[in-house]
């Protein structure tokens, strides 16, 4: 069976230090790609697929983004062994300028990374 790949928008590599909160359960991490419609988070701990939580996250103008996400997939960015595990998130719904905030990081990225 052939897995599809949901994806919306262009994903760009980031490293963003970033907070999933899971009721009172905070998960510490780095964001390490991220597009209009989710990001994957290396961090040492990952909560289950299906499971909602607000993700918190500063840009490169230091603007506080918060954004509500489900957990869509647990892994390994990599494989490697020596990689930290991770989740990637898809994004449910943007609190106060945080959508227009994303829009001009993934601008900004687009610009720096370059279209793909």
């Amino acid at each position: 069976m052939e897995i599809q790949d949901r994806r919306v928008g262009q994903r760009y590599s980031v490293s963003i230090p970033c907070e999933f909160t899971v009721m009172d359960r905070k998960h510490e991490g780095r964001m390490k790609n991220i597009a209009i419609d989710g990001a994957f988070i290396e961090a040492e701990e990952s909560p289950l697929p299906g499971t909602q939580g607000d993700l918190e996250f500063r840009d490169s103008e230091g603007h506080e983004l918060k954004v509500t996400a489900r957990v869509v997939h647990r892994s390994a960015l990599s494989g490697r062994p020596d990689e930290a595990e991770g989740f990637g998130l898809y994004f449910v719904e943007f609190e106060g300028d945080s959508l227009v905030n994303l829009k001009g990081l993934l601008n900004d990225l687009a610009i720096t990374q370059g279209e793909k």
